[in-house]
């Protein structure tokens, strides 16, 4: 540059590509629909949190995944972060925990996109790959409403906010249980997900032996579901038709007063 002249040179940005979530879409469409599911789970109810990629052969052993099974760096500067996760189930125990256990939550409704990693070793091209993937955990016990009772967070409430979240997508799905399919980390059976003979996702509850590796409270469950993004974004129908606005506010209570018929 200093040969040529820096005033010589354009002032134009070079571009920079971005691994496109399927072949058929842009980046551009890829980023937005990134942030529309981001938005369609935040109106759920759902925060997002974002952790780190590299994590430890003993956090990889307390999900039940070996060591062979995970991409391992070649020169990590820690134990602590020498392997690439294979799942986000990680981050989220370890966000449950900390909150949890400070009693800084009633409940919690998380979420986070980001990359899963694989050796390939079971591949037909021996190579690492690398999926973008949703998670999704919710935990505790949320804060009681007026006039009903205590639960805590399970299953059914992932599959509630995952079937708004197709539906506001456009994606048409199935749900089945599956009982012998589980990751190693879940109670059977499971829950899978599936559109157009496509296996979405899965969702289960969490084995109390993981639970407690991690020192979640002992009272304490926590739901798990794994989505596939690259999968979604496939599925994804757009534009949808706009419905409109209702007439009527929605009814959250309905009270009812017995009264004196001379009143």
């Amino acid at each position: 540059a200093r040969l040529w002249g820096y005033d010589r040179i354009p002032a134009t940005l070079p571009p920079l590509p971005r691994a496109p979530l399927t072949a058929e879409r842009t980046v551009e469409q890829n980023i937005a629909f990134e942030f529309q599911v981001r938005d369609l789970l935040a109106a759920a109810g759902f925060q997002e949190i974002l952790s780190y990629s590299l994590v430890s052969p003993m956090d990889q052993a307390r999900i039940g995944v070996n060591d062979d099974d995970a991409l391992a760096l070649e020169n990590p500067l820690s134990s602590e972060y020498s392997l690439l996760r294979n799942s986000l189930l990680i981050g989220s125990l370890q966000t449950a925990a900390r909150n949890l256990n400070r009693k800084s939550a009633f409940g919690l409704r998380l979420f986070e996109i980001g990359y899963r990693y694989g050796d390939g070793a079971s591949g037909k091209q021996k190579e690492p790959t690398q999926a973008l993937t949703l998670s999704l955990a919710v935990a505790g016990v949320p804060l009681p409403r007026w006039g009903g009772s205590s639960r805590a967070f399970g299953v059914s409430d992932l599959k509630g906010a995952v079937a708004v979240l197709f539906e506001r997508l456009g994606i048409p799905f199935q749900e089945r249980v599956e009982t012998g399919a589980a990751p190693a980390h879940f109670l059977k059976p499971s829950l899978l997900w599936e559109s157009s003979g496509r296996r979405v996702g899965v969702a289960g509850e969490v084995e109390p032996s993981v639970l407690g590796a991690y020192n979640l409270p002992e009272d304490c469950s926590l739901a798990y579901a794994e989505i596939e993004m690259e999968e979604l974004s496939a599925l994804f129908r757009a534009p949808r038709k706009i419905q409109p606005l209702p007439k009527v506010p929605p009814v959250l209570r309905d009270i009812a007063i017995v009264v004196s018929e001379e009143i």
